[in-house]
């Protein structure tokens, strides 16, 4: 990891350490023994998939990925964050950003409601519109 990234993990560490409230749980910079790739696929909200790998087998999972798909440089990746609307975290943000227009936040699983939301609405439609061909007016 570049000296700019080790001078960001002492501050989420710290935030991580305040968020322990009940259980037992300990938290460390495991960036030494780890490294996140950018995985083979189609990318998601988020830009991902993305995988964690052990250092110890960095190379042999690149190779992996060498064989199956081609390697992009990170114009291509910017390019295609650039054209989902994502925006570079701690590059094109600051500390007045909101992370609910960024998007960072409705993107993960638990967050998004838009599937659930999606079919009740279409449902209240159907519902709607049954109940105008009945009486033969349209106050949709």
């Amino acid at each position: 990891m570049d000296a700019f990234g080790k001078e960001r993990v002492a501050p989420v560490i710290e935030y991580l350490e305040k968020m322990k409230f009940m259980l037992d749980v300990s938290v460390k910079d495991q960036s030494n023994d780890y490294a996140v790739l950018r995985a083979p696929g189609k990318a998601d909200g988020i830009g991902g998939p993305y995988a964690l790998v052990p250092r110890d087998e960095l190379s042999q999972t690149i190779d992996a990925f060498s064989k199956s798909h081609m390697q992009v440089g990170m114009w291509a990746l910017d390019a295609e964050r650039v054209s989902q609307g994502r925006a570079r975290l701690l590059f094109e943000t600051d500390h007045k950003s909101i992370p609910n227009e960024l998007g960072f936040i409705n993107k993960a699983d638990r967050a998004d409601r838009t599937d659930r939301t999606d079919r009740t609405d279409r449902t209240d439609r159907t519902d709607r519109t049954d109940r105008t061909d009945k009486i033969g007016r349209a106050h949709v």
